[in-house]
């Protein structure tokens, strides 16, 4: 529990699955854009972005998601994971509900921190996806621990 504002917060438990990538890519989806020659793989436990070549033409070339996540309305939602990159790389994050979308643009470097992501769903229940893309570059992207959490008053 956490304390807020003289309230009790509740942190509820994982909603997604596989967040540590110990069944590889079981219920996470990936794509490489057409042309791109890139891809995705389960290292050490970690989900590896790999781009092999610079693309101008294309901006979003790598992106994972999971979909149908459960959530209901009137809930805070925290997603949290760690990422590191071989160089300084940016690292999109989206929690998408329905029409609406929270997207947050992370700078990582070469030490994996751990990252957060907060949304609040509005009141009615929704499936939920998240998704995380990476832009042009040639710095590998390493991610890991990926939690999304209620927070009940």
């Amino acid at each position: 529990r956490v304390h807020h504002r003289e309230r009790s917060i509740k942190i509820l438990g994982n909603l997604l699955q596989n967040g540590d990538f110990t069944e590889k890519f079981f219920r996470w989806s990936g794509s490489v854009e057409n042309g791109v020659y890139g891809f995705l793989t389960i290292e050490q436990g970690q989900l590896r972005f790999v781009v092999n070549k610079v693309y101008p033409e294309k901006k979003v070339v790598l992106r994972v998601l999971q979909a149908g996540i459960p959530a209901q309305g009137g809930n805070r939602y925290i997603l949290s994971f760690k990422a590191r990159s071989t160089s300084k790389r940016n690292l999109i994050a989206e929690i998408t509900m329905g029409n609406m979308q929270t997207r947050k643009i992370l700078s990582l470097d070469e030490k994996m921190k751990t990252y957060t992501v907060d949304t609040y769903i509005p009141e009615k229940e929704l499936p939920v996806a998240i998704t995380f893309a990476i832009e042009q570059g040639q710095a590998d992207i390493w991610l890991d621990d990926v939690v999304f959490q209620a927070l009940r008053y």
